[in-house]
């Protein structure tokens, strides 16, 4: 190794140019090296939490359930067609003030 003068850092300037390289070179391929084991011990997994799962069996439920009771729906229009359908008006009020109220 020779001191290099003409370097404003005042380092030791080293003979042979290509070592430096070299050095560089061991150093990313030990980096890459290593790089690959991790990548090799970690493999990606997915657990599902207790919760998720539940949420799923529910949704699945509720698909296979039907929304409304057709048979129901069409009694009660035939009822109201009919006049026969009984209102309760002060329920009715009630009601539409809460709804009301909540907007």
């Amino acid at each position: 190794m020779a001191i290099d003068i003409n370097n404003r850092f005042g380092g030791l300037a080293q003979t042979n140019p290509n070592a430096a390289e070299r050095t560089r070179d061991d150093a990313k391929a030990q980096r890459s090296d290593a790089a690959r084991q991790q990548d090799a011990k970690a493999q990606d997994s997915v657990k599902i939490s207790d919760d998720a799962a539940a949420l799923k069996a529910m949704q699945a439920r509720l698909e296979r359930q039907e929304s409304f009771d057709e048979a129901r729906v069409k009694e009660i229009r035939q009822a109201i067609e009919q006049g026969q359908y009984p209102i309760d008006n002060q329920r009715l009020a009630e009601n539409f003030l809460k709804l009301e109220s909540k907007l």
